[in-house]
Order: structure tokens, then C-alpha cells, then sequence
């Protein structure tokens, strides 16, 4: 992990942390790329990808500022979905800037059954444990920095990214104005690059050519009628937030940033055929 020293207080430093917030710092005053940054981080403690996720009010989807993933391919990288809204809930948008969240530490202070459904997801998603960093909140947007992790993090680990988490929210508050716009816009041009032509395969091809779950499938066929995630819930008489959680993959799976990309994928280009669910099979499908 790099050279350690010890602060006056007696703890472990890791020197290379300092040289990973300079770059950072400069980066979001134009003179570096925030995804190279990323990738430094991520190296720096192990993790398997990193993102910069905002959340706007009235929009119930994260929209990826930026990311960065150990996978040489980074369109997979950039199919990461989000677990900040599904960790945080009621807390979203409210939680303290500079403060670092872990979902394992989250779920020793819970046994409730959303809990356990919640670190279901994470682990089928191959990872250990997930971080999460406020940046800002601001009226009506918030800003999160997400590590996902294939390991669970040493003690040395959590308390040099809790030192660094406050530091990074500040210099974030402090970056170049239109840094976020301009990585956007990025990011689309990048997706737009990946992606020439419609999907191949429709996502609700009888085939079903992006494995998903029988309940994701459903939830997709709604998806594709229109259907809100509160009617969804309704529909499949289950909680809001496991809809949100069920759409958090789909998303991965599909490659699609949010609900509105999901539905246009869907809608656009060759139908695909439905696979043929009774509805009678309402029962505890999900």
C-alpha cells in the first residue's frame, strides 16, 4: 500500500495518500483527468472501482460524473450501478459531507430484513463490502464519492480513507466551476462511442441475453409500460427501495445509466418478444 509513517497521534500515514489528494486537487482545477485520479484511488486502497455519483431532486436516478474500474475493458467499468440510495435511504442528500459510510459497518447496527436483502445485492454483485464519501449537498443536489470493494478493508485502510474523506468534500466544495457539466458530457460522448449502433439483442429478447433474475425481467416488462417505481411496487407487492434495488442491477446487467435509458433501450429499434409470465406467479416472485 505504500510507504506508512505516523502522524503525532501515533497512526499508520500512508504517504502515497498525499501525493493521490494532490493530484485529486489539481485535477478539479483542469489540470488532470478525475478519472485517472479515481484509478490512483482505487489502487491506493485496493478497491475494484470508483465513482463519482449526483443525486437530483426529482430525479430518483444517480447520474455517473465519473468512473473508474480495474477491468481493462472500461465500458464495464462505466456499467456500475450505484448502491448510494439503497445504503444511505432516508439519509440521502442529508448525510454529513466528509464523513465515510461502510456498508459493513451499516449492516452490524441492522438485522432488519431490508438490511439482509441489501447486502444479498451487494454480494451478488461479487463485492465485499462498498464505500461510500458525502462531497456536497447543495439545494436540490448531492454529490457522492462510491468505492465497491472485492475484499473487506484493514483497519489501517479505514482510518487513512476517513482521514482523507473530509479533505477530498472540501476540495470538491472548491473545484473549477462546470467540472461536473463538462465530465458529463463526457461521459456521453464516451457512451456514444461504445455504443454506435442499437443493442444487438433486446433486453426482453425470449432469450432473455442479459440473464436477468425472473423478478428483474417483470420489473422491466413494467418498466417498459410506463410504470413508476411506487406502481411497480404496488404491482409486485413489494417494498420501493427493492425495486430500486432490483433496477440497480438491471441497470449493470443492461449497461444503461438509469430508468429513462432502460426504457428508451427497450422501446427503440427491434421489439423484442416478452417472455411469457403468468400472473398468477404474483406470489413472492422477487
Amino acid at each position: 500500500m505504500g510507504q506508512l509513517f505516523r502522524n503525532r497521534r501515533g497512526r499508520s500515514v500512508n504517504q502515497n495518500s498525499f501525493e493521490v489528494l494532490a493530484a485529486w486537487v489539481q485535477a478539479l482545477h483542469g489540470q488532470g483527468k478525475i478519472p485517472d485520479v479515481l484509478f490512483s484511488l482505487l489502487s491506493l486502497y485496493k478497491a475494484d472501482a470508483a465513482l463519482i455519483v449526483r443525486f437530483i431532486e426529482g430525479n430518483c436516478q444517480p447520474r455517473k460524473v465519473a468512473v473508474a474500474g480495474r477491468s481493462s475493458d472500461r465500458r464495464i467499468a462505466r456499467g456500475r450501478s450505484s448502491f448510494a440510495e439503497i445504503m444511505l435511504g432516508e439519509n440521502l442528500g442529508v448525510s454529513r459531507n466528509g464523513t465515510l459510510w461502510l456498508w459493513s459497518e451499516l449492516a452490524e447496527n441492522s438485522e432488519s430484513t431490508e438490511s439482509l436483502h441489501i447486502q444479498s445485492r451487494i454480494l451478488s454483485s461479487g463485492l465485499s463490502d462498498v464505500g461510500l464519501i458525502g462531497l456536497e449537498n447543495s439545494t436540490g443536489i448531492c454529490d457522492y464519492l462510491e468505492l465497491h470493494f472485492n475484499s473487506q478493508l484493514s483497519k489501517d485502510d479505514i482510518i487513512h480513507l476517513s482521514m482523507l474523506a473530509a479533505t477530498l468534500s472540501k476540495t470538491w466544495e472548491q473545484r473549477l466551476p462546470g467540472t461536473v457539466q463538462k465530465l458529463l458530457a463526457q461521459s456521453r460522448v464516451r457512451k456514444t462511442l461504445d455504443q454506435p449502433g442499437l443493442p444487438s439483442k433486446p433486453i426482453l429478447d425470449v432469450n432473455n441475453p442479459f440473464g436477468l433474475s425472473r423478478c428483474e425481467y417483470r420489473i422491466c416488462a413494467m418498466v417498459k409500460e410506463g410504470m413508476l417505481v411506487k406502481d411497480i411496487a404496488t404491482g409486485l407487492s413489494i417494498r420501493e427501495v427493492t425495486v430500486r434495488s432490483h433496477l440497480c442491477s438491471i441497470y449493470a446487467k443492461t449497461d444503461t445509466s438509469g430508468q429513462i435509458e432502460l426504457l428508451h433501450r427497450m422501446t427503440v429499434g427491434a421489439a423484442g418478444r416478452v417472455l411469457d409470465i403468468a400472473e398468477s406467479d404474483q406470489q413472492k416472485v422477487c
